[in-house]
């Protein structure tokens, strides 16, 4: 039965030195990638690059609950952004508009025209 405790204890002492090393290389990581310039230094919420862009089309993915087949991943022209909400239109033959919480938004790939 002692056994089980001292294996418990290596075991968790292993752990602790495994997860400290992973963390100081993810903290390494972190600080290469700022300085290379893959991570803005200034943290841009999504609202603010969404107002940004207005008149760009996007391909916009949301949340799971959230997911209007119609909007996934399809071009769309962003009209309007404000605090919460998004307009959006469609860039196919009908032209559809719709308003998006930008709470919703997952992500967004800006296409090139």
């Amino acid at each position: 039965m002692e056994f089980f405790g001292v294996g418990g204890f290596l075991f968790g002492l292993f752990a602790w030195f495994k997860v400290s090393s992973l963390a100081k290389e993810v903290e390494k990581l972190k600080t290469f990638a700022k300085e290379s310039g893959y991570v803005d230094k200034e943290k841009v919420s999504l609202q603010e690059i969404l107002q940004k862009s207005i008149g760009k089309i996007v391909k916009i993915e949301t949340s799971l609950d959230l997911m209007d087949y119609s909007l996934y991943k399809k071009p769309c022209l962003i009209l309007d952004a404000d605090d919460t909400w998004i307009k959006l239109r469609l860039d196919n033959k009908t032209q559809e508009e719709y308003l998006l919480r930008i709470e919703a938004v997952e992500s967004v790939q800006f296409v090139e025209v």
